[in-house]
Order: structure tokens, then sequence, then C-alpha cells
């Protein structure tokens, strides 16, 4: 046994996974998962062939997207745009658009109404990539 040999990763495996789920069952393109699987290399990994549906941190630092760069611009791109308000400002903000929707046989509880806000955001993080998110 070679002791030399690097753990797998969780998020490698799941990557791992999520491909070849993607692979046997080709018309299926989600996947809903827990918060475990929120890691921003996994989901820039995944992002061209399965969509991710999971609950990010709400800490995560999320930005508008990347504004158009002018033609007569030196230097590289923008990677983000301005930051957009934490997870918790705008669960406690007045202005947050609530929606409802009527959820079936939620659990066994029956019919259940929940509440969403929705958006679109860029999640960056320095020397990572850059994940589009809805």
């Amino acid at each position: 046994m070679d002791r030399h040999l690097r753990p797998n990763k969780f998020t490698d495996r799941a990557l791992q996974l999520l491909l070849m789920i993607q692979r046997w069952l080709p018309n299926r393109s989600v996947v809903v998962a827990d918060s475990s699987f929120a890691v921003l290399k996994l989901l820039a990994a995944a992002r061209d062939t399965v969509c991710i549906v999971t609950r990010p941190r709400l800490n995560a630092a999320l930005y508008d997207p990347a504004p158009a760069r002018a033609s007569d611009t030196k230097g590289r791109s923008q990677l983000k745009g301005a930051l957009q308000p934490m997870f918790t400002q705008t669960l406690a903000s007045a202005t947050t658009l609530w929606h409802e929707a009527m959820l079936s046989q939620w659990y066994e509880e029956g019919d259940k109404t929940v509440e969403f806000a929705t958006g679109t955001a860029i999640w960056y993080r320095a020397t990572l990539p850059v994940v589009p998110l809805r």
C-alpha cells in the first residue's frame, strides 16, 4: 500500500459523481444538494454540464456582474462589479421583494406556503473561479 497517496476531497468525489450521473442521464440537468455542495471550485467545474441548486453560505460575498469594458481601456477586464448586500441584510431589509409559492407534499405536513426572494449575482473570492448565481 502506497502511503504517499493524497486523500480525495469530498468536492472532488462529488464532481466525479455529478459528471457520471450526467453521462448516465443526459436528459437530467438539475441537481438539488445541501449546503455542503456550495463550494466555488465544485460549482465552477460543474457549471457547464449540470445546474446545482444549493443554499450558499450566509456570509458569501456576492457581487454584481462585471460592467462592460470600454474599448479604449487598458489592462485586463474586471471580474466583478459592486458588492451586493449580505444575505442577513437582505433578510432584514424592508425593500426586499418576497414571492410566495405553494409546495405540495411537504414532508408529512401536506401543502406548505413558502416565501422566497430571488436575484442574480457573481460569487467571487480571490484566486478562485468566478461563479454566476441566481
